[in-house]
């Protein structure tokens, strides 16, 4: 699996796939993939596999089969949720979060304690966000088994250990927890952290650790909109009734609510028909992933706006977060097309985000190749200067 990798070095964070989160064909699910405005989340920059060409690297999203069957769901409308409902032609300034390093690579297992410095280093350094990838273990052919510690147990010791920055998942998959439990276990987090929480969600993609822990892999769209359809309700109503193919719940209510009436904003991650149209019926936010140049994100911004509106939505009402490779300096190999990465000095990645601010994304998630304190620093130097420069969507003085 060698190569560049998003996240490599001293500790790896993720593993942007070598399916970009996706399965065969279509891309779908948490952390995508093919081509690479639908990466998926989960670390390194390795050879994509021959069916997806253009995927970046191996990364948390999904791609599914248009042949599942659809759950019978009434339209549950997104909640607006503080400067999330904000349309996005009033916002000044792009969100910069970061990926923190879970998986071992190579041969090392990052302890929790150098994880949590890294996420105290950049709520220091005034970054807005900390994201965590949720998988089980990576196992590829012919080769060793990679570990990775668990998403929601870290998530909810760094809301004790950090205080302000938000924290999000990129993304929860679905299919490993029950939805009414992943929901209380949201509102639950969203309380400890006093608000802080986003929940990012998606399909799953990587079939051994499926497999491996005897989750059912099948279907997994499908599951995915019944789970999905079950956490909105629960978040935003504090009641849940359905009955599906695959979940069901009766009676189904969270107390206490939380700290916010209408839970923590929820994310979805994915790219494929079924995916975007998920988004535009119960998301508050959307994530495309992974990129490097912001030209490479237009498409995928489009397709998400035009799901907004075939499904009759105003797709200002969808913030929109973008996960972007970065490699700070100039990379030791030639750019791969294949495997995206925004690199450079502090100055070249500070143009880069105001590039993606100028497309219309609202906040990203920067994914750093190598993650350790040095490179942090050099990034957290990039988003200082980009918080320096004059914002052209502030208004001039009046003459």
């Amino acid at each position: 699996m060698g190569g560049l990798r998003p996240g490599a070095g001293a500790l790896d964070g993720h593993r942007p796939g070598a399916r970009g989160d996706a399965g065969a064909g279509e891309s779908e699910g948490g952390g995508r993939p093919c081509p690479p405005t639908a990466g998926g989340c989960a670390g390194r920059l390795s050879a994509p596999p021959a069916r997806c060409a253009r995927t970046p690297v191996r990364l948390p999203g999904i791609t599914f089969p248009e042949n599942e069957q659809k759950p019978s769901t009434g339209n549950i409308k997104p909640a607006g949720h503080g400067d999330l409902a904000t349309p996005a032609a009033t916002l000044h300034a792009v969100k910069v979060g970061i990926t923190l390093p879970l998986a071992e690579y190579p041969g090392k297992q990052p302890s929790y304690d150098e994880t949590r410095a890294l996420a105290r280093q950049a709520e220091a350094a005034g970054f807005d966000s900390l994201w965590c990838f949720d998988h089980l273990l990576f196992r590829e052919d012919g080769e060793p088994a990679e570990g990775i510690w668990e998403c929601w147990t870290t998530l909810s010791a760094l809301a004790e250990a950090t205080s302000r920055i938000q924290l999000g998942t990129l993304v929860l998959c679905t299919a490993f927890r029950n939805p009414a439990v992943l929901a209380k276990m949201a509102v639950t987090l969203d309380s400890i952290s006093n608000g802080r929480l986003i929940l990012g969600l998606g399909a799953g993609w990587h079939r051994p650790e499926f497999e491996a822990f005897g989750i059912d892999f099948d279907h997994r769209v499908a599951r995915f909109e019944e789970a999905v359809h079950i956490i909105a309700s629960l978040l935003r109503t504090g009641k849940a009734e359905f009955d599906g193919r695959h979940s069901w719940v009766h009676g189904g209510e969270l107390r206490p609510r939380g700290v916010r009436p209408a839970g923590p904003p929820l994310l979805i991650g994915g790219s494929g028909p079924r995916m975007l149209r998920a988004t535009a019926r119960h998301a508050d936010l959307w994530n495309g992933c992974w990129f490097g140049d912001p030209a490479g994100f237009a498409p995928a911004l489009h397709a998400v706006r035009e799901a907004c509106t075939a499904a009759g939505r105003d797709p200002s009402t969808l913030r929109v977060t973008a996960g972007v490779n970065v490699v700070p300096g100039v990379p030791a190999s030639p750019p791969d097309p294949r495997r995206p990465v925004l690199s450079g000095t502090p100055a070249d990645l500070a143009a880069g985000f105001a590039g993606y601010r100028d497309l219309g994304a609202d906040h990203l998630v920067c994914n750093l190749n190598p993650h350790h304190a040095a490179a942090q620093r050099a990034l957290a130097e990039a988003l200082r200067r980009y918080r320096s420069e004059p914002d052209p969507t502030e208004e001039g003085p009046v003459r």
